[in-house]
């Protein structure tokens, strides 16, 4: 049977640890997430390395950062999915900052720049993140970067599949110079969202009748966030983000526009298992399937083959 090697450790050796996988695997979380992982350790400092193999060969089918071992010298050779982090970065921040895990907060920052993102890009997308962490998680992540060394990438993002920015993609219509909606605002919403989303969330038609103010303040932060990030960028995120706050009407509607956008199945994926399943496989995976396994069973390359390469979080 081939051994199964992942960040250094052989998981197909569950029960043993060397000095050689330990070594590696340190060396692979200080190049990409800054630090030794405390956590993981943990369980090698403590005589159980099965349960740190057993929970890698877990995490590397969730799939973000890379799985190989990293050092300084071969990480510009060997990076992750630069479409993959925009999701993992932009999510993991979110809910990281709701818990006031600093440290959290840093090590996907930390492999996003590895992976070419340039301190303007990271800003650009914790402000998806703050969307739904609002002041408390703004503060976390001020505290978590106040003394965080930025690198400059020498080479942007990798883009795949078409990724590109495309601010006008976002835009409705919506005059944002004054706050009230018109009539002709309202059908002009409703339009963008038949045509991206291919239909219109009942929130929309429920806030124009009772609170028209407030989601077009809403919309003036959507639809004028992103400058720098590809617009796929946008409904990754929030699919990561709706996934752990379990938001799962606005999970679909997510998961729409992203195939709209051409997000392919294993960037859906990515986005998809990072998040609710991570954290509570059968519950999480149950509700993945009630709300959007239509639309997954659907989708272009969803065979077993095309799951893609597993990378692993965490």
């Amino acid at each position: 049977m081939e051994s199964i090697i992942d960040r250094g450790l052989n998981l197909s050796d569950p029960e043993h640890l060397s000095k050689a996988e330990l070594d590696a695997f340190n060396t692979h979380y200080t190049t990409w997430d800054g630090r030794p992982h405390i956590g993981l350790n943990f369980w090698a400092e403590n005589g159980r390395p099965d349960i740190l193999k057993r929970y890698r060969l877990f995490a590397r089918y969730l799939g973000v950062a890379p799985k190989v071992a990293l050092t300084k010298e071969t990480v510009g050779k060997v990076l992750a999915n630069a479409n993959h982090i925009a999701a993992q970065c932009f999510g993991t921040c979110m809910y990281y900052s709701l818990l006031g895990f600093e440290a959290g907060v840093r090590y996907p920052i930390n492999g996003a720049q590895r992976t070419g993102y340039s301190r303007a890009l990271i800003v650009e997308g914790l402000g998806i993140s703050c969307m739904y962490s609002s002041t408390r998680g703004m503060e976390t992540i001020a505290l978590a970067l106040q003394d965080y060394q930025w690198i400059e990438p020498a080479e942007p993002p990798a883009w795949r599949n078409g990724w590109a920015p495309d601010p006008q993609a976002f835009a409705s219509g919506l005059d944002f110079s004054t706050p009230a909606m018109s009539s002709r605002e309202v059908t002009l919403l409703e339009d963008w969202y038949d045509r991206n989303v291919g239909e219109v969330p009942r929130f929309i038609r429920f806030m124009t009748r009772h609170n028209s103010e407030l989601l077009k303040a809403y919309r003036n932060r959507y639809e004028n966030l992103l400058r720098l990030l590809p617009k796929q960028a946008m409904p990754t995120a929030l699919i990561y983000i709706h996934s752990v706050l379990k938001n799962w009407r606005a999970l679909r509607e997510n998961v729409l526009l992203a195939k709209h956008w051409g997000v392919t199945y294993d960037e859906l994926l990515n986005a998809l298992w990072a998040a609710a399943v991570y954290y509570e496989i059968d519950a999480g995976a149950e509700e993945i399937y009630e709300v959007v396994g239509d639309i997954l069973d659907s989708w272009d390359g969803a065979l077993p083959e095309a799951r893609g390469e597993p990378g692993g979080v965490g």
